[in-house]
Parts: structure tokens; C-alpha cells; sequence
């Protein structure tokens, strides 16, 4: 897979609540004024360190109670240890009065190039399904959330409709597995739907350099 060359994006999102910075050598981001108040995290890509047992070194988490999607990899610090660090994938953290930023995509594409230009890094498929980012064109794609969430409501919905018709002398076991074989179905529906979506994000994807 070739690597488009990455960019300077100096300028990113600049709200009343967040800040962020993108360039060559680093991500910056924070709360507050970014002008005058420049305090936040900055992560430099240089220290992104290889997992030497991971299959990803770069990979999709979901955390916390609502899952936030969140951009993990490790980092050497300064005294050379190393640690565990992760990039929200809204490009703010939750804590920030700042609901999204006007260019967020561009945001990402340049957060994800700049990421790839280290070409020894392997990245989670994943990441790219979620930021809706083609790593071969860098060009935007759908993405899955809103399909995701209109079949979890649909099951649940489903749910709600079986369970109107339960009496007090309905077997457990058929409650329980009709219920299991409701979630059953929605679960191989995401899948379903993930694999014609986006065939081919099944593997890792590495990046080159082009020569």
C-alpha cells in the first residue's frame, strides 16, 4: 500500500472550547483559548513505538461506559519506558465544551497521514472504518455508525415487541433464548453489513513510502 505524502496541517480547529494542532512532528490538543492559553497534551510521532507482541501497533479501543472510539498505540517517553497513550477519535475529549470541530475530517486525514508516514508502523483496519477515511486514497467513505445504531435500536425494538407477547406461564428458556436469538441476529447483521461495506478491512494495513 503506498503512502500519499503527508502534509503540514498546522492550522486545525480553533472553537471556544478546543484546540488542536497537526504537523509534521507532532499532535497538540486541549481545552481553553489555543492561542493564548496553549496547554494540552502534544504527542509527538516519533515516539509512536512499535508493539513488538501486538498484531496492531496502532488500534481502535472503545472506552469507557459509552464507548468512546479512541486511537491507542504505544509511546516512549522521554526516560525510555514505555507507555500506553490514546487519541480520541472526535479530536477532543469529552471534558471540552466543544461538541465537534467545523473540519473534522481533514483534521483526521492529516492526524492519520502523519501517523502513517512512520512506515514501520501496522494499523487496526478498524481505525479507518470508523474515521470513514480510505487509507489508499486518503479520501472520505460512509461511515458505519448511523447504519450500527439503526440496527441495535431495531433489535431492541425487536426485543420490546417479543417480550409484549410473554405471559406469566411462558418458559424461561424460551424468553431467554428468544431474546438471544434476537441480539443474534442484529449482531450478524453489523457484521453482515461491515463486511459488504468495506471489503478488504479485514487485514493489517501497513504503509510505504513511495520511492
Amino acid at each position: 500500500m503506498l503512502l500519499v505524502p503527508a502534509f503540514m496541517f498546522a492550522r486545525a480547529g480553533l472553537l471556544a472550547g478546543a484546540w488542536i494542532t497537526i504537523t509534521p512532528e507532532s499532535v497538540e490538543y486541549g481545552s481553553g483559548n489555543g492561542i493564548v492559553e496553549k496547554q494540552g497534551t502534544k504527542i509527538e510521532w516519533a515516539r509512536i513505538a512499535s508493539g513488538q507482541m501486538a498484531r496492531y501497533d496502532v488500534r481502535l479501543i472503545l472506552k469507557g461506559p459509552v464507548r468512546e472510539p479512541r486511537i491507542a498505540f504505544g509511546y516512549k517517553m522521554p526516560d525510555g519506558t514505555q507507555n500506553e497513550y490514546s487519541l480520541p477519535m472526535s479530536l477532543r475529549e469529552r471534558g471540552m465544551q466543544c461538541l465537534w470541530f467545523v473540519n473534522a475530517d481533514a483534521l483526521r486525514i492529516a492526524l492519520l497521514q502523519n501517523m502513517a508516514a512512520r512506515s514501520n508502523l501496522c494499523f487496526d483496519p478498524d481505525i479507518f472504518v470508523e474515521a470513514g477515511i480510505d487509507p489508499e486514497t486518503w479520501h472520505l467513505m460512509p461511515k458505519p455508525r448511523k447504519i450500527e445504531w439503526a440496527i441495535a435500536i431495531a433489535s431492541m425494538a425487536a426485543v420490546l415487541i417479543f417480550g409484549s407477547f410473554i405471559s406469566a406461564t411462558t418458559s424461561v428458556v424460551l424468553v431467554v433464548g428468544g431474546v438471544f436469538a434476537i441480539l443474534g441476529l442484529g449482531l450478524l447483521a453489523t457484521f453482515s453489513f461491515r463486511k459488504r461495506a468495506y471489503p478488504g478491512f479485514d487485514h493489517v494495513i501497513c504503509f510505504c513510502e513511495n520511492r
